[in-house]
């Protein structure tokens, strides 16, 4: 059973308080909200491209799949693998063999043969990290766009929020984003505000803290 324990964060900024909503991490990963934003994203796509392949491209087992590539497949026996992270592939023509994981669950398949493969447009993939962040990382997101909108309302002249103002990575660090206005370049376009070797158990209290007096890591 998940365990989710909902906790309010009391946080001053100004010596005026601001109530922010967390959720700790829960028991077991889920991945509802990625699934949600992949969805919304691709079925209109595949309904109204002209093109009729919405951003999908068939693949030939000889050269068309990579790892990493966003795939749905057919011939899989299992109904969580309907679309899925593919995390291995060995080519061996018609006995090929894929190893996936469902983006339903997050769960990996052993390896397994499958009639065919399609993989959705890479370039739009590299576009979207969140589409592999769990429900816990879209919390501690979440946590940062509220501290930051209370912090942009105290400085409007000098810094915005990009899009992409939370960076995970493989290793489990977190880094928290604001734009400068008027120092950033192309060569280094964002202000690291906060930099955490975890992202996991990262409070709003931490972040606001951190976001207020200047900035950590």
């Amino acid at each position: 059973m998940l365990r989710a324990i909902a906790h309010k964060m009391l946080l001053f900024t100004n010596n005026r308080s601001q109530r922010i909503d967390f959720m700790l991490l829960t028991d077991t990963p889920t991945y509802n909200r990625a699934r949600a934003l992949m969805l919304s994203h691709m079925l209109p796509r595949m309904l109204y491209c002209s093109s009729g392949d919405g951003g999908w491209e068939a693949c030939d087992d000889s050269w068309g799949v990579k790892v990493g590539d966003l795939v749905l497949v057919s011939g899989q026996e299992d109904p969580v693998f309907y679309m899925s992270w593919l995390e291995g592939f060995e080519d061996r023509g018609s006995l090929s063999l894929y190893k996936l994981r469902s983006i339903d669950d997050n769960s990996v398949s052993g390896w397994c043969r499958c009639v065919s493969a399609t993989h959705y447009d890479r370039y739009i993939v590299s576009q979207h990290p969140e589409w592999k962040w769990s429900d816990d990382q879209f919390c501690v997101h979440d946590s940062w766009v509220k501290i930051c909108d209370r912090f942009l309302v105290e400085n409007p002249d000098g810094f915005s929020q990009p899009e992409d103002a939370v960076i995970f990575s493989d290793d489990g660090s977190v880094k928290l984003l604001l734009v400068e206005m008027g120092g950033p370049t192309k060569k280094d376009p964002y202000r690291i505000v906060c930099n955490y070797p975890s992202w996991r158990g990262l409070l709003p209290a931490t972040m606001a803290y951190d976001l207020f007096s200047g900035g950590a890591g």
